[in-house]
């Protein structure tokens, strides 16, 4: 916690640094194979870059044209067996740089701002971005700003949208601070606005805190806006805490009502999916959530650093159905002093399925289900150079039964390789008609450095859920500072009936940094 640190102080003012100026530009190649006799191998050029503007020592504006994001690492594939989207992290840089100012609003995972929504596309494919600027840092010692504008690219197909972000930060007090913050998707056909094809988000936040952070608290309040849309179209939300070295707890609020739109954002349970009329059906909800935790420290123990006894609650109540969804933790951790873990929960979940759950071939029926499990979980120690974790859990699932294990084995070999390995197994038994589900998601990854200048990342993913084995390798020299050659190699499998490729992807990027 940055606020228990202490004051330094010069013993003279630092010299005045000069314009900090830097240019980054870059070529691409790459050649794309779908696999589909109809089509041509496809193959591109592409040429752009970043400047990166220091206008003051806390005031940053970064500049973008034609950015290429080709030697960004996939996606860690997960095992998606609830009835919503998965939240993805970000991974490419130039939106992780100051992301916490645009990505403070909301409660997780719903968030009014998600930058996986600016050049990419619903199934992570990528959207040509052609231009984009960012201004962030601080104006005053107490005021922090950021804005963001971001085009991309138009097809015949599909229009250009332009993604704009305003929000400000004002610090009061100790450790308090008041955001705002306006959110602008637009659409683009032929350098003109689409009319009517617009989504936008207005709204604001109060976040307090003691001077020790034992106690804070937040009051967020989103709206949105959409032609021809009005009317419970609030995100509104709360967050109070105690943190304590023996006893913590939260307690957090929110509603979503079903005209929120945030299509700069991500809302995970608004939107549902029916089967039945194959199609997407939006929801509101009230959301409570709760944490109760002890810590207790033993004294003298040999072995044992402390115990993390605690019990979680998350309620989702629909505006038009009332009780949705109870899931309920019991939990106990014991650390060890060698870094090792052993983690015990115990979980209870009720669900009011409003629509068909179409998890197999024939979608589970509405009704009431009430599931309980328990979970088992290793960790050894961490600083070991070969150490591992295993997760073991059963219990019922819906009207039938599930066994979960996963585990992975880590390696590293100083100072050049790390090496993991890991699997995920998922063992579903349901009664007839149903069938039973066996989901396997497997992965392997290396990183190997050939010197200070060579680097190889190496992510094999194995995946039946989604029909896939992802093969995705980096080769990366770094031949002056800030500079590189990557060597990018992506390729896609089928694995369920007979194994063949989907697509394949060899991207060459080289960038140089030039400081002015």
């Amino acid at each position: 916690d940055m606020g228990y640190y202490g004051t330094l102080i010069f013993q003279e003012a630092p010299a005045k640094v000069g314009n900090n100026v830097s240019i980054i530009p870059y070529l691409s190649t790459r050649t794309t194979d779908d696999f589909n006799p109809e089509t041509k191998q496809d193959w591109a050029l592409d040429a752009g870059g970043d400047i990166k503007i220091g206008i003051t020592p806390s005031l940053n504006l970064d500049l973008t044209y034609r950015p290429d994001f080709s030697q960004v690492e996939v996606d860690a594939q997960v095992t998606n067996l609830t009835r919503f989207n998965i939240f993805f992290p970000e991974r490419r840089q130039f939106f992780i740089e100051n992301n916490d100012i645009f990505s403070a609003f909301g409660q997780f995972a719903d968030n009014p701002f998600y930058s996986r929504r600016i050049g990419l596309d619903a199934n992570g494919r990528t959207v040509p971005i052609q231009y984009g600027a960012r201004l962030t840092g601080n104006i005053s010692e107490r005021t922090r700003i950021g804005l963001l504008n971001m085009q991309t690219q138009s097809k015949p197909d599909r229009p250009g949208e332009n993604y704009s972000a305003a929000v400000f930060q004002r610090r009061f007090w100790q450790r308090s601070s008041f955001s705002g913050i306006f959110l602008n998707r637009q659409s683009f056909d032929g350098g003109r606005a689409v009319e009517g094809n617009y989504g936008r988000n207005l709204g604001g936040e109060i976040a307090m805190s003691t001077p020790d952070s034992k106690w804070e608290g937040e009051l967020g309040y989103l709206q949105s806006f959409k032609d021809g849309i009005s009317g419970d179209n609030q995100h509104v939300y709360s967050h109070f805490a105690y943190s304590g070295q023996r006893f913590r707890t939260f307690l957090d609020l929110q509603h979503l009502g079903s005209n929120y739109y945030a299509d700069m954002g991500f809302t995970g349970r608004l939107v549902n999916y029916d089967p039945d009329t194959d199609s997407f059906v939006r929801l509101g909800y009230t959301q409570v959530s709760n944490m109760i935790d002890f810590y207790t420290y033993p004294a003298h123990h040999p072995r044992v650093n402390f115990h993390w006894s605690g019990l979680e609650n998350f309620v989702w109540i629909n505006d038009e159905t009332g009780l949705n969804e109870w899931y309920t933790r019991l939990r106990h951790f014991i650390f060890f002093q060698n870094t090792s873990e052993l983690r015990f929960r115990l979980n209870n979940n009720f669900v009011d399925l409003i629509f068909p759950f179409g998890l197999t071939d024939t979608p589970l029926p509405v009704g009431d289900y009430n599931m309980t499990e328990f979970n088992v979980e290793f960790r050894t120690d961490q600083r070991r150079r070969l150490n591992t974790g295993w997760s073991v859990v059963y219990g019922q699932f819906f009207n039938g039964n599930k066994l979960t294990y996963e585990g992975n084995i880590r390696f590293r070999v100083q100072p050049w390789g790390n090496f993991t390995v890991g699997i995920e197994q998922n063992d579903i038994w349901l009664p007839e008609p149903y069938g039973n589900l066996h989901l396997t998601l497997a992965s392997l990854r290396a990183e190997i450095n050939f010197s200070t200048r060579l680097f190889w990342t190496t992510f094999l993913q194995y995946n039946t859920q989604a029909d896939n084995f992802n093969i995705n390798s980096r080769l990366q020299w770094r031949f002056a500072p800030m500079s590189d050659v990557f060597l990018v190699y992506t390729d896609n499998y089928r694995v369920a009936g007979i194994f063949g490729p989907k697509e394949r992807t060899v991207a060459l990027k080289v960038n140089y940094w030039l400081t002015l």
